[in-house]
């Protein structure tokens, strides 16, 4: 078998990710904490984390968000952190804080009603999803039915977002 280097590789974009932050019911009063209306009011709210290496900026976090929505805060590490995304996502759901995650992995709960978007605020990142395979292989018909239907259905998860 050949060996696959970096330059052998076809690289597609799927989708650029854009960071969206999301909480059970913004507008009605958890824990005794009055909601959420303004990004600088989230001070007040508990920041739930997942667990990166600071200054890491592959992946959406907290100081990242405050900077771009213009506001200054000293604390922004308070809040528990969690191994997974997918766990602070479901922390948000039982309405024990407010996530900070990517559109695509809140995209269906938004819709569904499980979380809410207390700001239209969102803004691109850095990282993205890309289909990657070998040259060598791009025009196999597996490989092809493969990329169609990945490709299909990130352009239908976008259109979710976007309603979302």
């Amino acid at each position: 078998m050949a060996k696959t280097t970096l330059e052998s590789l076809h690289r597609q974009i799927l989708d650029r990710d854009f960071i969206r932050i999301a909480s059970y019911r913004p507008l009605v009063r958890t824990r005794g904490r009055t909601p959420a209306h303004t990004p600088a009011e989230l001070r007040r709210q508990t920041l739930l984390h997942v667990d990166r290496p600071i200054g890491d900026d592959r992946y959406p976090n907290w100081p990242m968000w405050f900077a771009a929505a213009g506001v200054q805060i000293c604390d922004v590490e308070r809040g528990p952190r969690f191994t997974m995304a997918s766990m602070v996502v479901q922390t948000a759901i039982a309405g024990q804080g407010v996530a900070l995650a990517g559109s695509v992995l809140v995209a269906d709960d938004i819709a569904a009603g499980r979380l809410a978007k207390p700001f239209e605020m969102r803004f691109p990142v850095k990282f993205a999803y890309y289909v990657v395979c070998p040259e060598a292989t791009l025009k196999q018909p597996r490989i092809v039915a493969f990329r169609e239907w990945i490709q299909s259905e990130a352009v239908r998860s976008a259109g979710r977002r976007t309603a979302a």
